[in-house]
């Protein structure tokens, strides 16, 4: 920056303090962006420093206010349209300035640049749906209800984690057909809001001489480019229920309603949440993501993106599939990780331990690297770019901006942090791990006596492995082969992939012939729900532990096989982690219940079940593995009876009392807690066992001949 450039800009920081001269010389030498933008436009800074907005942190809806002032719906399109790129303009420059300064941390940044999109997108929403209300008239359902329509961000804006060159990813949505009402020209509610859709994006996103708002970005709308720019709800959601791709619920992770009908979208993505989250384990979603990773890695090799700091080797883009992988297996069962925040998710990965402290730390360590480095680059020139820059004095600019001495110091520091990333996205995505025991030589021959299990080789084989009965294993193979190949392809590779590591794991029993026969029902009862075929693919433990339980006891094989969700309970992270006490198990059978809406009667019922049988379930396995002494089997089992039926009596007393009301006794005074359940037998001696009926009377303290005091009421008795 030369000497004629800083006395200008000096003269624009009248009340500015000296270090807050020295600082704005600073960034306006490390940005030409924020250099040429005081220069054309010096009102902006001045208002920045008049007003205290350079230097201070904004509270929440300073920015909202702030932005309505400026904006008035009323303004003829043109003026609008120069308004909101004048806005842009003055929060850019603040917003890099603290950012380069040091003043704002990674965090509010993201959240300042992404209110700041929010903002412009409803005002320019509110402004073309005026305009067009009065030119059309008011858009409105076949019964008459006005109709609006619901702005959907994805991707960084979604998560509220804005970069300084980002496209924002939108899709539109209104509620219902019909057409408009008392205006000039009746035209249909698609028509209507089509044309909203294309006037707001030509307001943020077309570049004038005053530049552009924001890049609009609208391709991860249904049917893609080929598609209207906005549909009604309920072609919406025959598009989810009858096309809905992996890639889109990867997508949808993120999703925010952020402009127009708020309501009518936030009610549209709970409607969605069951396809982005799966109501169990979600293993399969790892091969998605792994094709998703094949085919970005392909495009890193072909367009040479080794620098570039999201999509190359160790970068942004790696850290987010890390994240939100975890999100697609776990969010369904967990709603905790159904959060958009990815530093948020992180912190849940390491306090829940989905990975190891240390590395989860230095993911975060790194994202926060990466994307601060992202933020310099592109606020230099105001450029859409995540690559390393080439000319020296760009790397100058942006070893400064991270507080390094020289490019050579941040090169170093940048490895590190890739090389963390790299590492951590290698274990996640590499092969799963029966594919790699497939690799193991003793396997091979596993894979031929799968391929053909009636061959004289593969019989010979069986034998030699301790099948003592090896024609009749080899003809329950055979059946059960032809039960495989009926299915769709998916579900037959990753049966093929199972099989042969199965073999293998069997063959290691005492007797492989009884425990296979004991493993192929839990098999065949999964085979159409081949989620839980990729949870044992990726889950090298819990298909030995599997393996192990089913030849110790045909009581857990039989378990496996009716409630197949069990399996979720063999893996290392819960086997490994567990407590038989009883805060523990009722801590977490109330984070069960708490997911649930009060009165889903059925879905409460079927959440005690499943707590149940899991628990149970632990107690058989670490008893069988000698971990467990039958006495303290025995007072898990019996803690684990006494939660269900005080959840069972709390769930019935509460569907009573909304049906009935309470029951009142003689002096007309509500009664509670006055209802016993008394246990005989094994529960009264703390004896239970596995088939152990609970031998119960109820006792009641009360008036049996009065009456409960609610609508429908009833006799006490």
């Amino acid at each position: 920056m030369d000497l004629e450039v800083a006395e200008k800009l000096n003269n624009l920081l009248p009340g500015l303090s000296e270090s807050g001269i020295r600082q704005f010389n600073r960034v306006a030498k490390l940005s030409d962006y924020v250099e040429h933008n005081v220069l054309r436009h010096p009102d902006s800074l001045r208002d920045l420093v008049v007003s205290g907005d350079l230097e201070r942190s904004y509270n929440a809806g300073d920015l909202d206010t702030g932005v309505r002032k400026s904006l008035d719906p009323a303004l003829q399109p043109l003026v609008f349209d120069s308004r909101l790129r004048q806005i842009r303009r003055r929060e850019m420059t603040r917003i890099i300035f603290r950012d380069f300064s040091k003043l704002a941390d990674l965090t509010e940044t993201t959240r300042d640049l992404s209110d700041l999109a929010d903002v412009c997108i409803d005002a320019c929403l509110e402004r073309h749906y005026l305009a067009n209300c009065e030119k059309y008239g008011v858009p409105t359902s076949a019964d008459g209800i006005p109709q609006k329509m619901s702005v959907f961000a994805l991707g960084k804006l979604g998560a509220r984690e804005l970069n300084l060159s980002s496209d924002i990813d939108l899709i539109f949505m209104y509620d219902l057909q019909g057409s408009t009402c008392s205006g000039p020209r009746e035209i249909s509610n698609q028509e209507f809001f089509l044309r909203t859709s294309r006037q707001l994006i030509a307001s943020l996103h077309t570049s004038t001489e005053e530049g552009f708002v924001f890049r609009v970005d609208m391709r991860l709308r249904p049917y893609g480019e080929s598609s209207a720019l906005i549909l009604h709800r309920a072609a919406m959601e025959k598009y989810f229920l009858e096309q809905g791709r992996d890639w889109e619920r990867y997508a949808f992770i993120k999703a925010r309603v952020v402009a127009g009908d708020i309501a009518l979208g936030e009610d549209f993505l709970g409607w969605l949440n069951p396809f982005v989250y799966r109501k169990h384990l979600d293993y399969g979603a790892i091969e998605s993501l792994r094709e998703m990773k094949r085919l970005i890695s392909r495009q890193v090799e072909i367009k040479d993106l080794q620098q570039d700091l999201k999509l190359g080797p160790g970068g942004i883009r790696e850290v987010e599939f890390i994240a939100q992988a975890h999100q697609l297996i776990f969010g369904g069962n967990h709603p905790a990780l159904q959060e958009r925040s990815l530093r948020k998710i992180l912190q849940m990965m390491s306090d829940e331990n989905y990975m190891p402290q240390a590395d989860v730390a230095s993911l975060d360590a790194a994202y926060v690297f990466l994307r601060n480095s992202e933020h310099a680059i592109q606020g230099e020139n105001d450029k859409q770019t995540q690559k390393l820059p080439e000319s020296e004095k760009s790397k100058s600019r942006l070893a400064e901006v991270m507080g390094f001495s020289g490019w050579s110091d941040y090169l170093e520091k940048l490895e590190e942090h890739r090389s963390a990333v790299k590492n951590s996205f290698a274990i996640l995505m590499s092969s799963n791990q029966a594919e790699v025991e497939n690799l193991v030589e003793g396997n091979l021959f596993w894979l031929n006596v799968w391929a053909e299990p009636e061959a004289s080789q593969s019989i010979e084989y069986l034998h030699k492995s301790g099948f003592s009965e090896a024609e009749i294993t080899a003809q329950g193979l055979s059946e059960f082969r032809i039960r495989v190949e009926e299915l769709q392809d998916i579900a037959q590779g990753r049966v093929n992939k199972l099989m042969p590591v199965l073999l293998g794991l069997v063959a290691g029993q005492q007797d492989p012939g009884i425990t296979m026969g004991r493993l192929l029902p839990v098999v065949e009862a999964i085979l159409r729900r081949s989620t839980y075929l990729a949870f044992l693919l990726e889950n090298a433990y819990a298909l030995k532990r599997t393996v192990d339980l089913c030849a110790m006891s045909p009581w857990v094989a039989s378990q496996l096989r009716d409630f197949p969700i069990l399996l979720y309970e063999l893996t290392g992270r819960k086997a490994n982690d567990v407590s038989f006490e009883k805060h523990d198990f009722a801590s977490e059978l109330n984070t069960m219940m708490m997911v649930l809406e009060e009165h889903d009667l059925e879905a409460q019922m079927d959440t005690l079940r499943q707590f149940k049988r899991a628990a149970v379930l632990r107690v058989a396995v670490f008893e069988l593995l000698n971990l467990l002494p039958v006495m303290k089997a025995s007072d898990a089992l019996t803690v684990i009876a006494e939660l269900v039926l005080q959840k069972s009596f709390d769930i019935a007393w509460q569907q009573l009392e909304g049906r009935h009301g309470l029951p009142l006794g003689s002096d007309d005074v509500p009664q509670s807690g006055q209802f016993a359940i008394i246990a005989y037998g094994k529960l009264g001696g703390v004896e239970l066992a596995y088939g152990s009926d609970l031998d119960l009377v109820f006792l009641v303290d009360g008036d049996i001949h009065g009456t409960t005091n609610g609508e429908k009421s009833i006799n006490n008795n």
